[in-house]
């Protein structure tokens, strides 16, 4: 429900701007357009309607228009924080799922977590839509019941005209017309059997007026304005919420009826136009326009629209001798406005597609194979085949001393190419140039654009960091040749850049090489650490591994058994990754991991790594962002992602989700509002920072539906996983308290936290009393409301100023129980205070 209802409103939104945009050219054509192609420019909304998702172009005026199915536009930023736990204390075990909480005893606690107005906004659509389309249904019962009852035979002369008018329009089908006083108006109504109905009144006029009449419910038939009439009507009821689609529809009604007319005065003979007219204002004089009767078409309309008529019919002899020039206007005007309108945004394009300027052919460059770089004419050839050879403005050699290096020169000043490609595309050509050049070690571009200038600087042990083998190496076979340059478009996209194995989110760091060309299976190795799989639960994979392309692996400092190996903190652990298709290799690159001295192991940014935003990142923020609970002091959440699918660019996330507010009882940092485990579906879309935008949130539904909804939700491979026996999710309140800890160490503050509940001792009163003190007196006070219901104390922040909430009871003098609450700031100074007396089942308000 919520899936179409979404479609239903990204496609009004959509068709509304569409509306407003013809509206606003027939304005602007209002003479250069005739009455038939005024209607027929309408097309192009219903198309929308009908169809709401085109194919992509550039010239789709939809590209400057923000994408509603992307909302909400926010983007999603989380960053990770790490317990004050050291990695020396830890195990493997710690960053397995290691849930506690037995599911099924939390579902009490799920009610809430979703906003009710926004779930239940698709079922006020489908009540709306159902509402609408039950009173067309009933109207239209009701018009055949009267119809039946009131209808006289139709008067010979009638049925005589009404032939010669069949005639005249060109219509040989048979169509009934009925004599009824239940519908004053002369209309059409019915698609498959389609009957004329008129009143006696009607009969009353002349026979040339009754003829103009006939004829204009012939030319709606003759024109399909029916069909159209019961299509705008469906479009209604779906979109029944919508007020600029009434008005459109308002629009496209008045329109029909211009180019009926229209029609009409295509058969009549030179001279009728005026008489056509005076019968259209001797119907508007002597009718009424009937209360709202949807599935009819009457001649009758409202005076705005009848002068609008009258002009048209002014101007018939124009529309028909400057027929082609209107033919082409409105054709022209339906094809421009579909190009625009009826396509869809260019989607964003993939940040991780490598983008050259120029293929490298193996065979042409490695014919400059050659171990010397003062060889210049050779290394002026090289660079002759290199990305940019035609913007080269000059070159030197450094070949006196050690290190030995190349000087190339551009000018760009006349040129627009995309400077945005500048250093990934110079970053490539330096990598030909190590591995064709032995002897080069460093190369610099400088690079003129007017009286800006750029320079960038590449060395050898720069790029050879990237490569297992020596670049050299490359360059002495063929095949090998072709390896290093397909490899130019491998890179590693590293959701998890730092690591500590004190997070509990994620098992190491996450690695997916991607690749541009063909490929079916990436294969992993390390000297260092090990290799693990998570789809649900870690599996360990060794140290080296094959998997299927686009799979994501997880580094970890760890063994199998969960100790830490020895590792090389001087020049970085090396993660081999080769790139194969149909069993050939056709990439390789290698991966530095860094370790420092306090136990983080990091990947840096660079141009063969992209960081974005990981996964778990954005489920966080998104199940923050659902949290609508009592406010504490820091929002927190736990999640066990079970497992991943990509598919049309959207990332479906099966999760195990909890969510809570973390705030001071009795001077423990503790849980105070929140959900316990529940299994949620989160849908995103990657923007072209490699940002997370979250589509859809959804969660199983209370009560009795809760087993049936979740497993609509999930895959049958995940119901273990979601239907759990025992304790198994301990782990999302970790989670929770790690982030708490966080938040007390950011703010120096130290504290006992947990998420569990806090112990409480209620006030010895009696019942009535503690009604009367807790639920009627602090119901108007928000003072005592803020005050624990308990014996201690709860802390809250106001405006930038931490204050302390305090219940006590203690005894009076003439040893009745007094029950006090207190407002203190951090220093003790009291700030406010109430005390009550309690007698009996009263509490008495002491006053100073």
């Amino acid at each position: 429900m919520e899936g179409i209802f979404k479609i239903i409103i990204t496609t009004s939104f959509y068709a509304s701007i569409v509306g407003l945009i013809i509206i606003l050219i027939k304005h602007m054509l209002s003479n250069r357009l005739n009455p038939k192609w005024h209607f027929l420019i309408w097309s192009v909304l219903l198309v929308k309607l009908i169809v709401p998702f085109g194919p992509e172009s550039p010239f789709s005026l939809f590209n400057a228009v923000s994408r509603v199915t992307d909302s909400p536009p926010v983007t999603m930023v989380y960053e990770q924080t790490y317990p004050a736990t050291t990695p020396t204390e830890l195990t493997q075990q710690q960053y397995q799922p290691n849930p506690s909480q037995n599911l099924e005893t939390q579902v009490q606690q799920t009610s809430g977590l979703t906003s009710g107005v926004e779930k239940g906004l698709p079922y006020i659509w489908l009540f709306g839509a159902t509402v609408l389309m039950l009173w067309l249904l009933y109207t239209n019962f009701t018009l055949h019941r009267r119809l039946r009852n009131s209808q006289t035979q139709v008067p010979e002369p009638i049925n005589v005209i009404f032939e010669e008018c069949k005639r005249r329009i060109g219509i040989s089908r048979e169509i009934e017309i009925i004599v009824q006083d239940t519908i004053e108006t002369p209309s059409i109504f019915g698609m498959i059997t389609p009957k004329i109905l008129i009143s006696p009144k009607t009969l009353e006029l002349n026979d040339t007026e009754i003829s103009y009449i006939l004829l204009h419910e012939l030319a709606h038939y003759k024109r399909k304005d029916l069909l159209t009439n019961y299509l705008l009507l469906g479009l209604q009821v779906i979109h029944w919420f919508n007020p600029v689609i009434w008005y459109c529809f308002r629009m496209i009604r008045r329109d029909m009826e211009i180019a009926a007319d229209d029609k009409v005065l295509s058969v009549l003979k030179r001279g009728e136009e005026k008489e056509y007219g005076k019968a259209l204002l001797t119907v508007l004089e002597s009718f009424n326009t009937s209360r709202f009767l949807p599935k009819l078409i009457g001649m009758v309309d409202d005076n705005r629209n009848i002068k609008r008529r009258i002009n048209m019919i002014k101007t018939a002899e124009l529309f028909k001798s400057k027929k082609s020039i209107f033919l082409f206007t409105g054709v022209l005007s339906v094809v421009l406005l579909s190009i625009f309108l009826l396509t869809n945004p260019l989607t964003a394009k993939d940040p991780y597609e490598v983008e050259e300027t120029k293929v490298y052919h193996a065979d042409t460059l490695i014919e400059f194979k050659n171990p010397y770089v003062g060889d210049a004419s050779n290394v002026g050839n090289l660079i002759s085949h290199l990305p940019y050879a035609e913007f080269r403005d000059g070159m030197s050699l450094q070949t006196e001393n050690n290190p030995y290096g190349i000087t190339v020169k551009y000018d760009f000043t006349s040129s627009d190419i995309d400077r945005s490609l500048f250093e990934s595309n110079l970053h490539n050509n330096a990598l030909v140039i190590f591995a064709l050049i032995d002897n080069v070690d460093k190369i610099d571009f400088n690079l003129t654009m007017g009286s800006e200038e750029r320079k960038f600087h590449f060395s050898r042990e720069q790029l050879q960091q990237n490569f297992e083998n020596d670049l050299r190496e490359y360059a002495t076979d063929r095949s090998d040749f072709e390896i290093l340059l397909n490899s130019i478009g491998l890179k590693f996209q590293i959701n998890t850049p730092k690591y500590t194995p004190a997070m509990s989110s994620t098992p190491g760091i996450r690695i997916i090489a991607k690749y541009k060309g063909t490929a079916d299976e990436v294969r992993y190795s390390t000297p260092s650490g090990s290799f693990l799989s998570w789809h649900g639960k870690v599996s360990q994979l060794g140290s080296s591994t094959e998997l299927p392309y686009d799979s994501a692996i997880y580094w970890s400092p760890l063994d199998g058994s969960g100790n830490y190996v020895e590792l090389d903190k001087t020049s970085g652990i090396p993660v081999y990754v080769s790139v194969y298709s149909y069993g050939a290799k056709v990439a390789e690159k290698q991966l530095l991991i860094h370790n420092d001295d306090v136990g983080f192991y990091t990947v840096k940014p660079g141009h063969d790594v992209l960081v974005g935003q990981t996964i778990d990142q954005a489920i966080s923020q998104a199940v923050k962002d659902q949290g609508h609970y009592r406010v504490g002091e820091v929002a927190t959440e736990g999640h066990i992602l079970l497992d991943t699918e990509v598919e049309d660019g959207v990332t479906t996330a099966y999760t195990i989700a909890s969510f809570g507010y973390f705030g001071f009882e009795n001077g423990i940092f503790t849980k105070i509002s929140g959900s316990g485990a529940i299994p949620t579906v989160i849908t995103f879309k990657q923007n072209e920072y490699g940002q997370y935008i979250m589509l859809t949130y959804q969660e199983p539904m209370d009560g009795a539906g809760y087993l049936d909804s979740v497993k609509k939700m999930f895959p049958e491979r995940y119901w273990t996983d979601v239907f759990p026996e025992g304790n198994r999710y301990l782990g999302l309140q970790q989670q929770q308290e790690e982030q708490a800890s966080e938040y007390l160490k950011s703010i120096g503050r130290t504290a006992t936290v947990q998420a569990s509940h806090v112990e409480k001792k209620l006030p010895q009163i009696s019942v009535p009393a503690s009604n009367t003190l807790f639920a009627k007196y602090t119901k108007y006070d928000s003072f005592l409301n803020t005050c624990p219901y308990w014996i201690g104390s709860t802390e809250t922040i106001e405006n930038g100023e931490r204050y302390i909430y305090e219940t006590t009871q203690s005894k009076t003098d003439d040893g009745y129980d007094l029950v006090s609450f207190f407002k203190s700031k951090e220093d003790g100074t009291v700030v406010q205070e109430a005390r009550y007396k309690i007698v009996g089942d009263e509490p008495q308000l002491i006053t100073p």
